[in-house]
């Protein structure tokens, strides 16, 4: 049993005589009475001379069980393409996963330290991408912070030596003035 490609193309009236019309999913399914089930394909007939005439319609009946039969096996191959693919996808998802955790949690670590008073930890630079940027930003920032410690402990022990300089000054000083009131008071009373 096939279609009336005859029937088609003098028109839709004998088509339809024997054939009932469904949509299904967007595609137009013609059901035989008998049951068998046609994908319709449907091309315009147009008159080459005027582009917007309409002179008819090519219409072409594919039965379905032909096109079941030549797409069962393509599922499988379907599924299993799917299943690969969500399968690397995961991997490749484990992957990038790990290598943005790792150097993450290493500069969290250096950073730990780092507020611990522990200047001397680095973070790791293991790439050139943004993460090894950042890495190196972060030791760069650790050794200027170590720098500056450095120049205000330096700083410091200047300061503390000329207060202790300027302090033994002073006692002598007042030593001195002692020593001097002393004698000026020896003097007024004799």
């Amino acid at each position: 049993k096939g279609l009336d490609i005859r029937g088609a193309i003098e028109g839709e009236k004998g088509l339809r005589k024997r054939l009932t019309a469904q949509h299904k999913e967007g595609s137009f399914i013609l059901r035989e009475k008998s049951g068998a089930t046609f994908w319709n394909v449907r091309f315009p007939l147009t008159d080459p001379a005027h582009t917007e005439t309409r002179i008819g319609m090519l219409v072409m009946g594919i039965p379905e069980s032909l096109i079941s039969k030549d797409i069962r096996p393509v599922w499988g191959y379907l599924a299993a393409f799917v299943l690969l693919a969500v399968l690397l996808s995961m991997l490749v998802v484990a992957f990038q996963n790990r290598s943005l955790n790792r150097p993450i949690e290493n500069m969290i670590g250096v950073a730990t330290k780092i507020a611990e008073g522990d200047l001397t930890h680095r973070a790791e630079r293991g790439s050139n991408d943004e993460i090894g940027a950042l890495a190196t930003a972060f030791n760069e920032m650790a050794v200027r912070i170590q720098e500056v410690l450095r120049e205000m402990f330096t700083a410091t022990q200047q300061l503390a030596g000329a207060a202790q300089d300027f302090s033994t000054g002073i006692k002598r000083m007042a030593g001195n003035s002692e020593n001097q009131f002393s004698k000026t008071k020896e003097m007024t009373v004799a």
